[in-house]
């Protein structure tokens, strides 16, 4: 699986629309890119109206950067568990993503996908299960979200929704 099916599959998933809800920390979004996502990406503050005239081409380029290559996505070799890390890190943030891998490894928990995670996430005996580990933790990840902020319960359904699609 390329990295453009990849963003194929998140755009479809977040949709198009400009959405600003009270109940979404994230604020102004769009193709599900956020406000402070845009804001890091063009290096300035931007402002709501900015958010809603983004283009899908800037979008698929934030993707490929910030929730792909910076974090080191792509050197996972298995394509389930890459496509959920990566829906990991853009939903939840990609330094998450990698700690939760990272603690289903062993490895200390740096949020860092470097040499070592690499490896070992590469040389896991058994991909399915690591993916469907990831789900869980990923899994457990949002309801303690929920735990802590009850606030964002009315978005607990979608999320879970989107975990569970990974196993």
């Amino acid at each position: 699986m390329t990295d453009e099916d990849i963003i194929d599959g998140i755009i479809d998933h977040e949709g198009s629309a400009y959405t600003n809800r009270s109940a979404d920390r994230g604020g102004p979004t769009r193709f599900g890119i956020t406000q402070s996502t845009l804001a890091k990406w063009r290096k300035c503050p931007v402002t709501p109206a900015e958010v809603a005239s983004l283009s899908e081409g800037e979008a698929r380029q934030i993707y490929e950067s910030i929730y792909i290559t910076e974090p080191g996505f792509s050197k996972i070799a298995d394509d389930a568990v890459r496509v959920q890390a990566i829906d990991f890190g853009v939903n939840s943030g990609p330094g998450n993503a990698v700690k939760s891998l990272q603690g289903l490894l062993g490895l200390a928990c740096d949020g860092v996908l470097g040499p070592k995670t690499q490896s070992a996430v590469n040389a896991f005996p058994d991909q399915a299960r690591l993916n469907i580990n990831l789900a869980k933790a990923r899994l457990k990840f949002l309801a303690s979200i929920v735990h802590d902020s009850p606030g964002q319960a009315e978005n607990i359904n979608g999320w879970v929704s989107r975990a569970i699609s990974f196993f």
